[in-house]
This record gives structure tokens, C-alpha cells and sequence, in this order.
């Protein structure tokens, strides 16, 4: 087994007072092959399998058109409809654009957000911004789809590319990846209640409780690993607003997640199975020294703040993202 795990690096800044802007660092993908469906060992992972394999073959059709019209003379039919789709392209949603490029297959997603706003708060909002978009994007997942079915028979024409085809498709390509992101990254922040600094210090707060009541005589023997996987399970839960930090109520929720929690512990800790994938948020302070200029002058983040400081943490489009989501911000503020 390789020791190389594939990290993303996510970036979450409020740009003007309430709302908020995620960015992705931007990498570069090749399509993977995908098995044949008649591998499935089911009727119903058959069916997965061959409507992933329609979905990627659509993928690759929709590149190969895309290719033919980027390179079309610039006075052409097909130049001026490549010049449309690309008015078309860059008007899209920036969280469809976010959701759209996480990548399908990662080992860890680092967030990273302005050391002046507290983690629990980053954490908290970034699972309801998740939980959100995951029903938006499968409504309109659904919907273009359905608006697809109508433009089909309009391949027939000869000599006029199906317009309507060719977006509508791109449109359920965009909400299908979109979606696909949103469900893995929110997966992973919903299995994990907290990041992995503070599971870090979870296990050593439960490791510390044991010990105290090993010498307090409440333990006949000293914590073992076992006990320490049903503990902190419970206070990280506790920590992250699940259950209350009082001590009675910490006992109810210890007797109602035992049995769960330590199952899914040994199960994480045992060699057996894949990696699950983790993350963790990490404060920096040259994020927070730009968002805190703006917020004292109660002004947006300024594009050239945002070039600057895409710059100098690995987000090269930043600018252009900011550009597109400020005049939506300033609106719903």
C-alpha cells in the first residue's frame, strides 16, 4: 500500500458581511476508466455501474464538441456559439463552480479559513451550506434532465448543432459533479463531528479522565485501548454541540452512543478495509489579516486583495471567483 494520500486544499473567507465564498485549489484531472457493468454483483450495482459508464461517455462527447468549437474559425457559426458558451460558462454560480471541481477521489480535504472566526463555528456552517446545496443541486440535477429529453429529437437536423442539447447536457454534467463533490465532502465532515485536531485532543482528554479514575480506585484495572474507543467518542460529541457538556447529561449520552461509536472506533482503528477519508481546518493568519481590513471598514473584499492573496495561498483563480460572487453578496445583504 502506497504512503502518498491526495489532499485537497479548500479555502472558506466571508467576503462581505454574511456571505461567504469556497474555493478549491484548482488541479488538473484525467477521466478514469470505469469497469464494464457486467462486472456488478448485483442487478442494482449493474445498473450503478452501466449509468456511470452513459454519464462518462456523455462526459467525453461533450469534451470532444467542446474541443471541435474552441478551435473554429472566431467569424464562424461554430466560433460564435464557443464565444455564447463561454458568456454562458463564466455567468454560472461560484458554489457550482466550487462543488463542480472537488475531486471525485481524495484521502484528506484541508480547510482552510481566518484564525479570528472559531472552528466550531467554520465547521458548523460549512455542513449546512453542504446540506443545502445537496438538495439544490439534485433538483436541478432532475430538472435539466427532464428539460434534455424534448431536444433530442432535434439531432435529425442536418447541418445545425443541437444548441439546446449541448447546454442542457453540460447543465446536468455540472449539477451531477456538483453534487457528487457536495455529497463526499459533507460524508466526511458528518462521519467526523470534528477535525482531526481536536479528535487529537478528544483522545487525549478521555485517555486523561481514565487515568484519573485508575487512580482514584473507580477503575479496577487501567484503561485499556477498548475503553478509551467508547469515551471519546461520546466527549467528542460533546464537544461539537451534539449532546451538553454537563456531566449528568454526558452519562446519558455515553450509555445512548457506546455500543455504536465503539463499533465504528474499532472499526477505523483495525487494518481492515480502505482509508477513510479525513479532514481538518487550519486557521491562517494571512486570510484573516485581509478579512478583517474589510470588515472593520464594512466593505466587500476588494478583487485585487483577493489576487493577491490567491496568490500567496495556492488559489490562482480567487480574483475571478470574488469578481463573480460580489455583486450576489452585496445584493442579499
Amino acid at each position: 500500500m502506497s504512503g502518498v494520500r491526495k489532499a485537497t486544499k479548500i479555502l472558506a473567507m466571508p467576503i462581505f458581511k454574511k456571505q461567504w465564498l469556497y474555493a478549491v485549489e484548482e488541479t488538473t484531472q484525467d477521466l478514469v476508466q470505469l469497469p464494464s457493468w457486467r462486472q456488478g454483483r448485483s442487478g442494482v450495482e449493474m445498473v450503478k455501474m452501466a449509468s456511470a459508464q452513459l454519464l462518462q461517455k456523455g462526459h467525453e462527447k461533450l469534451l470532444d464538441q467542446w474541443e471541435k468549437l474552441s478551435e473554429a474559425e472566431p467569424w464562424s457559426l461554430k466560433g460564435r456559439l464557443y464565444k455564447l458558451a463561454r458568456i454562458v460558462i463564466d455567468g454560472e454560480g461560484v458554489t457550482d463552480t466550487f462543488l463542480k471541481t472537488l475531486p471525485a477521489k481524495t484521502d484528506h480535504y484541508q480547510i482552510i479559513y481566518p484564525s479570528n472566526i472559531p472552528e466550531r463555528y467554520v465547521r458548523r456552517r460549512t455542513r449546512l451550506f453542504l446540506q443545502q446545496q445537496e438538495y439544490y443541486q439534485r433538483c436541478r440535477q432532475i430538472m435539466w434532465g427532464v428539460l434534455a429529453v424534448p431536444t433530442i429529437p432535434l439531432f435529425v437536423i442536418p447541418l445545425l448543432p443541437n444548441i439546446p442539447m449541448y447546454y442542457a447536457g453540460y447543465k446536468v454534467w455540472c449539477h451531477t459533479r456538483a453534487l457528487n463533490g457536495c455529497r463526499k465532502l459533507l460524508a466526511t465532515m458528518t462521519s467526523q463531528p470534528s477535525s482531526a485536531a481536536t479528535r487529537a485532543a478528544l483522545a487525549t482528554a478521555a485517555a486523561r479522565k481514565l487515568s484519573a479514575e485508575a487512580s482514584a480506585g473507580t477503575a479496577a484495572n487501567p484503561p485499556s485501548a477498548a475503553s478509551l474507543a467508547e469515551v471519546a467518542p461520546p466527549i467528542e460529541a460533546a464537544v461539537d454541540g451534539h449532546t451538553s457538556h454537563t456531566s449528568g447529561q454526558h452519562r446519558t449520552s455515553t450509555g445512548r452512543h457506546t455500543s455504536g461509536s465503539s463499533s465504528g472506533a474499532r472499526r477505523h482503528h483495525s487494518g481492515s478495509g480502505p482509508q477513510q477519508t479525513t479532514y481538518d481546518l487550519k486557521p491562517d493568519p494571512r486570510l484573516t489579516e485581509v478579512v478583517e481590513a474589510f470588515q472593520k471598514r464594512s466593505e466587500p473584499v476588494s478583487k485585487e486583495a483577493a489576487i493577491k492573496l490567491g496568490m500567496k495561498l495556492g488559489f490562482p483563480s480567487l480574483g475571478n471567483l470574488l469578481g463573480r460572487a460580489l455583486p450576489d453578496a452585496t445584493k442579499q445583504t
